[in-house]
């Protein structure tokens, strides 16, 4: 089977194509801003999953390295390359990176309507270990939705 994708750091200059991502994937998305600073920031690592034909930004995850720890800021695929186990790979390469840096632990938090993400998360060993209600805004000007937290021991 021959590998049609690549994972590389992602720099400034995938802003846009991160952006375009962020805003097809979420109804109200980060700011330019706000991922710029992610990109910035000393103790995130901001990785892309690439097609190997089209060399198409597919997703892109963010982890927040903090000594043992590690939080998933962000996972996103683009929609025209979801449902093709593009979001397990990338996690399952996040969290790879997540051991380089040492991390013990691997925290995340998702809306729970998000079904296909809790899917994932519990498929590739996360366990859920708290809730935050009305943690995230559905929509501008509608009530918030409640957060699963969940860690996998790495």
């Amino acid at each position: 089977m021959s590998i049609d994708y690549y994972f590389r750091p992602l720099a400034l200059n995938d802003l846009t194509g991160m952006m375009q991502i962020e805003r097809e994937v979420f109804e109200l998305p980060w700011s330019a801003g706000q991922m710029k600073d992610s990109l910035l920031a000393a103790h995130c690592q901001t990785w892309g999953v690439f097609s190997e034909l089209s060399g198409d930004l597919i997703g892109f995850g963010i982890l927040s390295v903090v000594l043992e720890e590690v939080e998933l800021l962000t996972l996103e695929i683009g929609k025209k390359f979801q449902r093709r186990n593009y979001g397990e790979k990338l996690l399952n390469f996040l969290m790879d990176k997540a051991r380089e840096a040492r991390a013990e632990k691997f925290f995340l938090e998702v809306p729970e309507s998000n079904s296909p993400a809790l899917e994932l998360y519990f498929k590739t060993g996360f366990l859920k270990i708290g809730r935050r209600e009305n943690y995230y805004s559905k929509a501008a000007g509608e009530l918030k939705e409640a957060a699963i937290l969940m860690l996998k021991n790495l």
